[in-house]
């Protein structure tokens, strides 16, 4: 197999949804976890941005969908072809294209009620970012039209 490395660059380079012969067993990805993990730190790094005390915008790639793909295929023991397909459509709705940017926010913090005024905003498709990029390019508001909400014990996320 091919180095984490080589594997991020190629992902990188390639364009559109994920296709399933771009993900790797359990087993596969196991033993390259820790340095892909730090990788994809680092290049999230560069694709975030804090937008106030309770939103982070993380313009996504097809490096960070990747790996919430082989993330949530880690979390079952034995990924069945059925569970992989569901799972590779559901992360490919945000998958960027070469015709346009995608975005997860997330929503933390510790003022429950602000939170939750967020979440009633993203489930009801209030809520408008304007992007503004080096003081020039306008895009029109983001549209979120689609959301997967995880609750853990310690944040709520909204994608």
């Amino acid at each position: 197999m091919t180095s984490p490395e080589n594997l991020v660059e190629k992902l990188l380079l390639s364009d559109g949804p994920i296709r399933r012969t771009e993900l790797l067993t359990n087993e596969q990805y196991e033993s390259y976890r820790p340095e892909l993990l730090a990788i994809g730190l680092e290049h999230r790094k560069q694709r975030r941005t804090r937008l106030n005390d309770c939103l982070t915008l993380l313009l996504e790639s097809r490096v960070t969908v990747w790996l919430q793909l082989q993330e949530e295929l880690r979390w079952l023991s034995r990924p069945t072809q059925e569970e992989r397909a569901e799972i590779l459509a559901t992360n490919n709705l945000i998958a960027p294209s070469a015709e346009g940017l995608t975005g997860t926010v997330f929503i933390d913090g510790s003022d429950l009620k602000l939170v939750n005024a967020y979440v009633r905003a993203l489930n009801q498709n209030t809520l408008a970012i304007d992007l503004i990029f080096d003081g020039w390019l306008t895009l029109p508001p983001v549209s979120y039209t689609h959301l997967r909400a995880h609750e853990t014990r310690h944040d709520l996320v909204c994608r």
